[in-house]
């Protein structure tokens, strides 16, 4: 690692002698002065390691970290240098833009002792993390649920070495590799997590037919259903309004899109027994007038509608109507605009087809995503408002990632280079699994909505965000914010103080205490766009 780590430092020189040299006061001080005080850091610790480098396989290992890092801050240094000093994040607070934006974010603090419980918790994340990385070195499944185990025991003793396992299975992470990391609350910890889950009276996953075209199409819905033939419905030679009903099982080629039903009540004609499909609702029965329809995060690579039911059930338990739960389809094996189709075909199917078989009429939607949900749930937005089709009645973003664009600055985005969880290396990661090309981010919407423009910013629906102050995505929402507020949207942002990426998944037992109340703050929220 030293030829690579000599080669990171060579790189991270010659722009800073070009950029100084020829600055002519372009540079931006505060950016420049941020990135500085971390690579003097960085190369302090770096000295110590190379010290210690011929008695300790210990600070070779540390040596790869670091190697990661200064290669992060390569990339980000010449556009950091010379940063918008006309950004918001660049701005006294005192200036006007920062009043204005002010009256629409209310600054919470969960808890006194918020940094002790993430500690706390965070180690247990470490541990977890670590042992199953170590399994997946092993070369058979039956050695790797073996040493998983075994490691399982060993981490679980062993706090500091659980937490350097875990930056080292960072510092070169593989997308196979991550995606089982990150999946470890629907596999490994699958059991257990499940028993702490709250109760739910009706839980059950349906299989929508697409019924649209694709999302990126000029044109997203078919001119006539009725005297039309869908293409995925001549896969099962159905005509378009036979082959408009849900289903209870996978069809065969899994085209259909699987989205998971949490409600505090009976769905009509949904069976949690039956596999059969159902006929049309009579309306008598109607039960619900609104719904939720949630997209949920994990960097477009991992996770599920089952992983979120931690905060799900609650939304569900407590607002008193239905939460829909999309299971789009996961990078890197299905990128963009993969994941974006699944969640339109499922709007669409719920505007077009939940009264006639679900009994929920004419519904009030709240359109809601965390992490790379939330970008999706923008994204969706974006595309509904630019297609001229019915946008969600509401919006709710917790820690939304509505900026994709590979080369930016963000002072929050240089906090990952030192983030346990949602480090510099797994975001780019996720950026290179979801997208075919990462420069299509800098001026598509749909990717990165924080570029929309503002004819179709003016026409959102009322939104409301959270975010922490350290989260790598707070800078963005911020800017995200902001820019709604300017195009006249009726927005509020929650930003909580000390809270890090990932609030609403860790009400769970074992995670952060305090974000019980971040869950039921996120309730409020939607309960106030489903009353606008």
């Amino acid at each position: 690692f030293i030829s690579e780590l000599l080669y990171h430092l060579n790189q991270i020189n010659t722009t800073l002698s070009e950029n100084y040299s020829t600055s002519n006061g372009e540079l931006n001080p505060i950016s420049s002065s941020v990135i500085l005080e971390l690579l003097n850091s960085y190369l302090k610790s770096i000295a110590s390691l190379i010290e210690k480098l011929k008695d300790s396989t210990k600070s070779s290992r540390k040596l790869r970290i670091f190697a990661s890092k200064l290669q992060t801050i390569n990339e980000y240094l010449e556009f950091g240098l010379k940063f918008d000093k006309e950004d918001l994040l660049c701005l006294n607070t005192e200036d006007e833009r920062w009043k204005k934006l002010g009256q629409v974010i209310e600054y919470v603090k969960l808890a006194e002792d918020l940094e002790a419980q993430t500690s706390r918790f965070l180690a247990n994340v470490a541990k977890g993390q670590a042992f199953i990385s170590r399994g997946l070195e092993e070369p058979t499944k039956f050695r790797k649920r073996l040493m998983v185990g075994l490691y399982m025991i060993w981490y679980g003793l062993q706090k500091t070495k659980a937490i350097e396992e875990t930056e080292y299975f960072y510092s070169k992470p593989n997308a196979a590799a991550a995606k089982t990391v990150w999946n470890m609350l629907d596999s490994t910890l699958g059991g257990l997590h499940k028993v702490t889950l709250p109760s739910i009276k009706f839980n059950k996953v349906i299989f929508l037919p697409r019924l649209a075209r694709e999302v990126t199409s000029d044109e997203l819905v078919s001119v006539n259903l009725k005297n039309s033939v869908h293409y995925v419905d001549q896969i099962h030679n159905e005509p378009i309004i036979g082959g408009s009903r849900f289903t209870l099982e996978w069809d065969e080629g899994k085209v259909r899109v699987p989205v998971r039903v949490l409600s505090p009540g009976p769905i009509n004609q949904i069976s949690p027994k039956s596999s059969s499909t159902c006929f049309c609702v009579p309306d008598s029965e109607v039960h619900f007038d609104k719904l939720v329809l949630h997209i949920h995060g994990g960097g477009f690579i991992s996770m599920s509608s089952s992983s979120h039911q931690s905060y799900t059930r609650n939304w569900a338990n407590t607002l008193g109507f239905p939460v829909f739960s999309i299971d789009y389809r996961l990078s890197p094996e299905h990128k963009f605009p993969s994941a974006l189709d699944d969640c339109w075909q499922a709007y669409y199917w719920l505007v077009n087809y939940s009264s006639k078989f679900l009994g929920i009429k004419d519904p009030k939607i709240i359109l809601a995503g965390d992490s790379a949900g939330g970008n999706l749930a923008a994204a969706l937005t974006i595309k509904l408002i630019s297609a001229g089709y019915r946008v969600p009645d509401g919006l709710f973003l917790a820690y939304p990632a509505v900026n994709l664009i590979k080369e930016r600055f963000s002072f929050s985005l240089v906090q990952s280079l030192d983030d346990m969880l949602v480090p510099h290396t797994f975001l780019k990661l996720c950026l290179e699994s979801y997208l075919e090309d990462s420069s299509a981010a800098e001026h598509n919407p749909l990717i990165s909505p924080l570029v929309a423009p503002d004819d179709v910013l003016e026409m959102f629906p009322p939104v409301r965000m959270m975010v922490g102050t350290k989260d790598p995505l707070h800078d963005d929402v911020l800017r995200f914010c902001e820019r709604l507020l300017d195009c006249g949207v009726n927005v509020g942002l929650k930003v909580y103080e000390g809270l890090i990426h990932g609030g609403l998944n860790f009400c769970i037992k074992g995670g952060i205490p305090a974000c019980q109340n971040f869950v039921q703050d996120s309730i409020e929220l939607l309960r106030q766009l489903s009353e606008i």
